[in-house]
This record gives C-alpha cells, sequence and structure tokens, in this order.
C-alpha cells in the first residue's frame, strides 16, 4: 500500500497524477487543522489502465468514522464534504490491472454558506434579509463555483483524451514503421526472386546454343 501526505492550505487546490499499481492499494492523508469552517471535494478520474473496463474502489475515511464515503468499481467519482478537524484518508483500491489515476482535493464554499456558518459560530441565529446587491453577489458566486467544477471536469476528460492521443500517436507510429519495414523486405524479396527467375530461363538457352 502506497501513502502520500498531503499538505493543503486554505483556497488552495491540489491535484496528482499517479498510478496504481496491479492489485495495490493508494492513499494519500489530509490533515485539516483550520479552525474555519470550509467545503471541500475531491474526485477521482481514471486516464488509463490494463482493464478492458477501467474501474476501481474510492474510499473516504474521516477522523471519527462518521461521514465516511465509499464507492465500489467506478471510473470517476466526486465527494463534497464539510472536514472536521483530524486527519482524513483518500484511498483508492485497485483489484484490477494498473491505472492511471488523477485526483483532485479543492475547498468550494459559497459567499452565503460562509456568512451562514460565521453566524452559527459566533452564536448569532438572526438570519437577516439579504439585500438586493447581495442576492445579485451570491449568484454571480453560485455561477462561478460552477463554472470552476465544470472547468475541472472538463480538465480530467481532456486530460484522459490527451493521453488517448499521445498512446495512439505511438501505436500509428510503430505501426507505420512497421509497415515500411514490411514493403522494403517485401520489394527486397520480390526483386531477388524475378532475378532468380530470369537466371534460370537464361541457362538452359545457353546450353541448347552451345550444343
Amino acid at each position: 500500500m502506497l501513502v502520500l501526505a498531503l499538505t493543503l492550505s486554505r483556497s488552495q487546490a491540489m491535484s496528482l497524477r499517479l498510478e496504481v499499481d496491479r492489485g495495490d492499494m493508494f492513499c494519500l492523508f489530509e490533515n485539516f487543522t483550520d479552525t474555519k469552517p470550509e467545503k471541500y471535494t475531491a474526485t477521482f478520474y481514471i486516464l488509463d489502465g490494463g482493464d478492458t473496463h477501467n474501474v476501481l474502489d474510492f474510499y473516504v475515511k474521516t477522523p471519527n468514522a462518521t461521514n465516511d464515503f465509499d464507492t465500489d468499481q467506478k471510473d470517476y467519482a466526486k465527494v463534497i464534504f464539510m472536514p472536521e478537524e483530524g486527519e482524513y484518508k483518500f484511498c483508492m483500491d485497485n483489484s484490477g490491472d494498473w491505472k492511471l489515476v488523477e485526483f483532485s482535493l479543492y475547498p468550494v464554499l459559497r459567499r452565503k454558506d460562509e456568512r451562514r456558518l460565521e453566524k452559527i459560530i459566533s452564536g448569532d441565529d438572526s438570519e437577516p434579509e439579504p439585500t438586493m446587491m447581495e442576492d445579485l453577489i451570491d449568484g454571480i458566486d453560485d455561477d462561478l463555483d460552477y463554472i470552476d467544477e465544470f472547468q475541472l471536469h472538463l480538465k480530467q476528460r481532456s486530460s484522459r483524451g490527451l493521453y488517448n492521443t499521445v498512446n495512439l500517436h505511438h501505436a500509428v507510429n510503430k505501426w507505420s514503421l512497421m509497415q515500411a519495414v514490411l514493403v522494403i523486405v517485401t520489394t527486397l524479396g520480390q526483386v531477388f526472386i524475378v532475378r532468380r527467375l530470369f537466371r534460370e530461363t537464361k541457362g538452359p538457352r545457353k546450353q541448347e546454343i552451345t550444343t
């Protein structure tokens, strides 16, 4: 089992590309010590692998084991959680052939949720009506969060497409080289056979003329 410890500060995203070998488990640890509440999103996406259907098991273990998350045999998964103080464990269990995986962990917290959580922490239960400007800013913030998540998903899909394109390019180069070698060998073989046929047909005629 491979283990990797992460150091992730506030408002900082982390993305890793790693290879999980056959029958291996890769675990990443993140210690959340920031007292300010913040929502996080953890995702994984399989770029390539040795199986026909590349899937693996994904686990998220919380410090108190109260909000654990697990998904079986998936090629993509996303977990949104509000971390407690303590160490979180993110594991990818590969029961099949090797897998190339991209893992991302980044904070996502909308402004209105942040204001609400700050009031809860301070003990203020009142919820005043937001102004028109606050509603407008919240709407823009929600749209930006949605765009960020959509861009991350597109980035993961484009990474998989790029990886497949590079592999296909190498395969085409190998196939082209094999075809070129085969054409050269075939051409030389045809020349050798034709020359041998002409040599065999000229031999008996010369003997008949001399007799």
